[in-house]
């Protein structure tokens, strides 16, 4: 699994609105789930949480907004892979390092054994958005929005990030 493509989070659309994925399967926001409707916008890596969890001081930021113009060009394997299970959320992530763009793509916010999971898209075997890698995503609110604590496990590790600015919610 390529590191950088499970660095994700996003967003999909207004409270209410169900999108239409593929044939098979609705992508339907969900406000009481602990992810889905609060990750738009900027984040970084949490330095003193990060450290908590045993990692060195890294320079990695992300920025995911709403985005459901990919969704007609899912395949038909991934569509079916996806009928199964819910789909709360849809958007496109770049994730940066050191300034650097490392990846920038889309995703879907779906569950996995139960837990919040972001879906990775990219190429697989030539064709566009076949594929997908999955990273468990959590979120917890603080009591302004620039406190906000994203926790997302990479592999079999798990990185913190904290809200860039003080949007209202």
């Amino acid at each position: 699994m390529h590191p950088h493509r499970i660095l994700a989070l996003g967003l999909l659309a207004p409270a209410g609105l169900a999108l239409s994925l593929g044939a098979h399967v609705l992508v339907e926001p969900d406000q009481g789930h602990a992810v889905a409707g609060r990750l738009e916008g900027q984040w970084r890596i949490d330095p003193v949480v990060d450290a908590r969890l045993g990692h060195s001081a890294a320079e990695r930021t992300l920025a995911f907004r709403e985005d459901s113009s990919f969704l007609d060009a899912l395949p038909a394997g991934l569509t079916e892979d996806l009928r199964a299970q819910p789909v709360y959320e849809s958007g496109l992530v770049t994730v940066r390092e050191a300034g650097r763009t490392v990846f920038s793509g889309p995703y879907l916010l779906s569950l996995r054994s139960g837990n919040p999971s972001l879906l990775l898209l990219h190429e697989e075997e030539g064709v566009p958005l076949a594929g997908y890698d999955v990273a468990e995503v959590f979120l917890a609110t603080g009591e302004e929005r620039h406190q906000d604590l994203l926790l997302f496990r990479e592999g079999d590790e798990f990185h913190s990030y904290q809200r860039l600015g003080d949007e209202a919610r």
